[in-house]
Order: C-alpha cells, then structure tokens, then sequence
C-alpha cells in the first residue's frame, strides 16, 4: 500500500517489482497534471494487481510484462490504441488489441502502470544489445518504440496519466503547455579568425551548397570588413530571450574536448565574458555542455565542471551532453557524484518528440540500485537541428515541421525548446527559416 494525501494504492509490497511499482506511483502523483486538478475531499482507493475490496474503487491489472523477471523481447511489444473521454491513449502490452475503452467503469483496461514506467525509466535504452545503439550510445531511434510507431511527437506518459486522474477525479485536465528555452554553444565564430572563413568556402564546395551559398558567405564577410556586419555566429544580444514567460532560460557552454565533434572555442576567449553578460542580465542559468568523450569519463567531467565553475564563478547543477552522447552503465552516476541536479540530455537527434513520453522534469530510475536518481532530467523535447534532419530526411519544409509540432503540443505537456547559435546562420538557406521562426512563429505560439 502506498498512501499520498487521500489517493491510497493497494498493491502487494512483497512483490518481487515493489520498487518499481512504488517508484510509479510517486511520478504519478507527483506530476504537474495531477497536481492541477487534484482536490478531493474523500478517500480514492486505487487497486493494483487485485480486484478491489471496497465497491467503486479503481482497478489496474496487473501485467507482468515489464514488472517480471522474464526477458522481454522489445521487437515483439504493441502499443495498443484505447479511448478515455475524447483522448486517445496507447498501451505497452505483450499482445495486440483492437481499440476499445481505457475503462470499464472504474476498471482500467490495461496496466497503466507499466506503460508509464516503460517510458520514463527507458527501459528499452538501459536493456537494449550494444549493437543496437548509435554512436551517440543510446537506443537508435529507429528502434524505440515510440518512432516505430510513430507516436515519437506526442505526450504519450502525459497523457496516461491525464487520463487515470480524469477517471478517478471526474475532473477534465486543460492546462497550458509550460515552455523552456536554452542554447547549446557548440561554435562562437564561423568566419573569425581569417582561417575559419577560408575553410567555410572550402566546405560550400566540398559539400556542394551550390553558388549562392558561396556567394552569399563572400558578401556577409565584406560586410563584416566594413563593421556593417558581425560573424554569422555572433548572434547572442537577439538570441538570448528577454520575455519572462518562459519556465527556465539555459546556456551550455562547452569547456574542453579531444574530438572533432568538441568545441570550436576556447572558453577564456574574452567574448565569453560579453556573451555572459547579456545572458545573467536576462537571467539565464548557466549549464554544462560536456565534451563528447567526457560521457564515460568521470575525471574527464568532473575537470571540465570545475573549468566552468572557475571561469563563471558560480556552482554549476545543469547539464546537456554534446551531441546528446549517454552511456547508460556511467553517464547517470557521473551527473549523481559531480552534484548535477538537473539534466536535459533525453531528446532526439533525428526527430522532434518527447523521448520519455513526457515533457515534465522527474527523477529517472537507477536500475542498479533500485531508487530514483538524485538529479531530475528535462527531456529535451524540440531541437531545431532535429527538425532540420527530420525535414530533410522526409522531404517537407522546416518551417512547417517546426510550426506543427508546436502548435499541436500547446496544452497539457511541457517544452524544453533547443536553438544554436550556430543554426541563425544568414548564409544558409535554413538559417534564415530558422532566424523567421523564432523571432516571429515562436513567439506567437508560445506567447498564446
């Protein structure tokens, strides 16, 4: 039994999976859309795994598919489609089902228990085959359940639990979407010094972005000769946001690295000094964007943290891993023993989407210790370097993929939102969709 204020879940605590149960139990009732909505002045009980003792109380079968012992082969899952009061939910289930009704009554119709612990514990990523994950060193994309079924762009962890609180409180849930904004520093200049302006028309030719790009990056750097221009990477005074609207405003700086992936910056260049500036006057928090072999490298991170804390002269608690690299058997315990309390490393490098079926923070789980993690992580839910991959890879326009998949995602969910310096790039084709985008379509659907 589990008890919060007047929910009580009945379960048996000598379950093998009690942990893992409980730990479900306390991301639901401590989720930001159950908290919206909560107010009852009577007991709700809630049975788990056995039909309930008390004539009204709410039912959830018990599965034993993710909660069991038994290998699970993840190929052979199904995400069942059910109807809860105009919102469709989907299941994790070892078999398929036609679509029918979340609830019979008060008696849930699958155990949602397990579906949410699947997402938001990463089941699939923490127990997939080695051979499966990509160089980033998690799960390919291609592979994760929500892609292959293409459900990747909705709230799916949200909206289960949307669903449970709206059956046992008879009380509809219409909260709006919270949004954050951050921005990974990967690159400060793409022109400055000379040498970096030879080798990007070196890259326009070798990538073959055909005259126009060459033509365009020849006259932006004239402009730049003549003061009429900064470096199309010196972007800062209008990217970083001024509106208080936003739940969380983040930078991630990058400090080190011995890859060709790591920064192109050395963080005592004096600029950094402006850049931060202008974020701390429009109170960003700074964050950490460790380098790409620093993933599994506990010494390695820990001196890029200490590097950054020195040049910003504050604690550092964020972090987002470069090019979003996770190793799962190291990276988590690396956040746990450098004191880092909030991560925002669980998006897509190829999709826009809520990888952990949900956009709220919350503690992941430690499956090794059987205990949820000390720090929280915000998935990172839109990337517009995401979004540009996805755009090219299924031939639509970017503005669109962008627009849509904000504009569908405005309640009941939260946002963390990605832009790089970098990608405002006025030279580019995209970069000019992307610089339209945020400072006008951003701001209208966010601002709503």
């Amino acid at each position: 039994m589990y008890k919060s204020q007047n929910i009580i879940f009945h379960f048996d605590t000598e379950n093998k999976f009690a942990l893992e149960i409980e730990y479900t139990i306390k991301f639901i009732l401590s989720h930001p859309l159950f908290a919206s909505v909560y107010k009852l002045d009577k007991q709700v009980d809630i049975y788990y795994g056995k039909k309930p003792a008390k004539e009204g109380a709410t039912y959830i079968p018990n599965q034993k598919l993710i909660f069991s012992s038994s290998a699970i082969h993840i190929d052979s899952l199904y995400m069942n489609c059910y109807y809860a009061d105009q919102l469709t939910v989907y299941s994790v289930e070892n078999k398929s089902a036609r679509k029918k009704k979340f609830a019979n009554e008060s008696a849930i119709e699958f155990d949602i228990l397990e579906s949410i612990f699947f997402h938001i514990s990463r089941y699939e990523e923490v127990f997939a085959e080695k051979s499966d994950n990509n160089t980033a060193g998690w799960l390919r994309e291609e592979k994760q359940i929500l892609v292959k079924n293409k459900l990747q762009e909705y709230p799916i962890v949200d909206d289960l639990v949307r669903s449970l609180v709206q059956l046992i409180t008879n009380q509809k849930i219409a909260v709006k979407t919270k949004y954050s904004i951050s921005h990974d520093l990967d690159i400060l200049f793409k022109f400055k010094p000379f040498p970096k302006f030879i080798r990007s028309l070196g890259a326009n030719l070798r990538y073959r972005r055909g005259a126009t790009a060459m033509k365009n990056s020849i006259a932006h750097y004239r402009k730049m000769l003549l003061g009429k221009q900064t470096d199309p990477y010196d972007n800062f005074s209008e990217l970083l946001k001024t509106e208080k609207q936003w739940e969380e405003k983040i930078l991630y700086l990058m400090v080190g690295g011995n890859t060709k992936y790591d920064n192109k910056y050395s963080i005592e260049n004096s600029y950094i000094d402006e850049i931060l500036e202008i974020a701390n006057s429009r109170s960003y928090t700074i964050g950490l964007h460790p380098s790409y072999n620093s993933h599994d490298n506990k010494l390695m991170y820990a001196s890029e943290k200490k590097t950054l804390e020195t040049r910003v002269n504050r604690s550092i608690q964020h972090n987002r891993q470069h090019w979003l690299r996770f190793d799962w058997d190291n990276t988590p315990d690396q956040l746990t023993d450098s004191n880092i309390t909030h991560d925002s490393s669980m998006g897509y490098n190829k999709h826009l989407g809520f990888r952990c079926g949900t956009g709220f923070s919350y503690h992941l789980y430690n499956f090794k210790k059987r205990v949820a993690y000390s720090w929280k992580e915000t998935p990172l839910v839109f990337m517009e370097s995401s979004a540009i991959h996805y755009a090219k890879n299924n031939g639509q326009p970017l503005k669109e993929v962008m627009f849509n998949f904000l504009v569908k995602n405005q309640m009941n969910t939260a946002v963390m939102i990605n832009f790089h310096n970098s990608n405002f790039d006025p030279t580019t084709e995209n970069g000019i969709i992307i610089n339209q985008f945020y400072h006008n379509d951003l701001n209208d659907i966010v601002g709503k």
